[in-house]
């Protein structure tokens, strides 16, 4: 991460795909679509049977953003996997190869899914390739009990610079394990962001939950 965030991804070794912890191996792999490394698609193949359905989410991820091909997405749809198939058909809707409706079906699927790891592939999907039909999904798992989702949503709706959102942005100031990446979503959105916490700061209808939040989120 410190090498991502100083400019230097490259000197990643991409053998790093191989390191024993899931956790490095995601960050490895978001980090490379990021920056569009392009000497990963022979390592990427192996990771979409790796035992941990996060990694197998991530590779998918990487594969699409790297070489966009429709024939292996489709054939990734076919998949056991929940979370690789939510990734897939994601790929599919950005290259306008799938119905909303079955995207829709999948999201459905993932939220009452007993693992986090759908929910986790769909949030984080959406960073790469939002659709407006994930806004109510992404406000759900804003909500979820798995931090890394919870996280992973707020960090989707803040890079889909998506309108729509300020103002129930603004209502998830209420939970306090996301508050620091709910603000930062609405820094992003500036004055338009700083209206709505105007308006809501001096509404009855505002809870005090969120109300108490929003002078230091305006500060």
């Amino acid at each position: 991460r410190i090498l991502a965030d100083s400019g230097h991804a490259n000197f990643i070794p991409s053998l790093i795909l191989y390191h024993p912890s899931p956790s490095v191996v995601i960050q490895a792999l978001d980090i490379f679509a990021e920056t569009e490394r392009d000497d990963l698609l022979g390592l990427l193949e192996h990771l979409l049977d790796h035992e941990d359905g996060d990694v197998r989410a991530a590779s998918v991820r990487a594969s699409f953003v790297l070489e966009p091909d429709r024939a292996k997405l489709v054939q990734l749809t076919q998949r056991e996997c929940l979370a690789v198939r939510v990734s897939a058909t994601a790929g599919l809707l950005a290259l306008e190869e799938e119905s909303e409706e079955e995207y829709a079906a999948l999201l459905a699927e993932a939220a009452a899914y007993e693992s986090h790891e759908p929910r986790l592939a769909a949030a984080t999907s959406a960073t790469h390739f939002y659709h407006p039909i994930m806004r109510e999904w992404l406000l759900e798992f804003a909500q979820d009990d798995d931090i890394q989702v919870a996280t992973a949503a707020v960090r989707a709706i803040r890079s889909s610079e998506d309108a729509w959102f300020t103002d129930p942005l603004v209502g998830l100031l209420a939970h306090r394990r996301i508050r620091d990446e709910v603000r930062c979503a609405l820094m992003d959105r500036g004055p338009s962001a700083l209206a709505v916490l105007a308006v809501k700061l001096t509404k009855p209808s505002t809870s005090l939950a969120v109300r108490t939040h929003i002078p230091r989120t305006i500060a």
